[in-house]
């Protein structure tokens, strides 16, 4: 028969977290188990605390993933949008194809050499980079973008009247917390940036 630590009985009092589809259930494990190893939590109470908390800080690691993968989906509309004021004079293409600057995004987007090199060429010779095309996506979509921060912060606003709850009640354990809080989210925030070549590409 497998024991059943005093862990487990909180995780089933608690629940299943709640997660949406195609979430990462390991990851949300994870967090809570990297927490749980930091603050070391001694009773029911604490153990309680400590996933309160990490339902928080998931649900604002959520909102910032669900930002950063908005960003991506708008990626091909905001190169289109870019490509089409290089390629064209007026109202006219400069290489007589009104599907080119669509025809083109498309194709990089979908990882196509030759477009690849093209786009980089053109973004080159206008001296634009890589982030111009991120700005003319959050642009395209200001209105969202303002939608999504708010969310970022409200979220983040929860998080920390429960940690300054915990702290009012018992000051160590929730200081500590607080700060494995701020570890792990340092850490998943990087994970939602670019990778450095990527910054140097750019």
């Amino acid at each position: 028969m497998t024991s059943f630590t005093k862990h487990d009985r909180v995780r089933s009092l608690l629940g299943e977290p709640l997660l949406l589809a195609g979430e990462d259930r390991a990851a949300y494990d994870e967090l809570l188990a990297a927490v749980n190893e930091a603050v070391q939590p001694t009773d029911v109470l604490e153990q309680i605390w400590t996933s309160e908390a990490v339902e928080k800080q998931w649900e604002a690691l959520r909102q910032r993933r669900f930002k950063t993968a908005f960003i991506a989906a708008c990626w091909q509309e905001a190169l289109r949008t870019i490509l089409h004021s290089l390629l064209s004079y007026g109202e006219r293409f400069i290489l007589d194809s009104d599907e080119m600057p669509g025809t083109l995004a498309w194709k990089y987007t979908l990882g196509d050499e030759g477009a690849i090199k093209e786009v980089e060429e053109l973004l080159s010779q206008a001296k634009l980079t890589k982030e111009a095309v991120h700005a003319q996506a959050v642009a395209l979509h200001i209105e969202t973008f303002a939608t999504f921060d708010r969310l970022i912060w409200a979220a983040e606003s929860r998080r920390d009247a429960s940690l300054r709850e915990i702290e009012y009640h018992r000051a160590p354990f929730g200081q500590k917390l607080r700060r494995a809080i701020v570890r792990v989210e340092e850490a998943e925030i990087r994970k939602l940036e670019p990778p450095a070549e990527q910054k140097q590409a750019a």
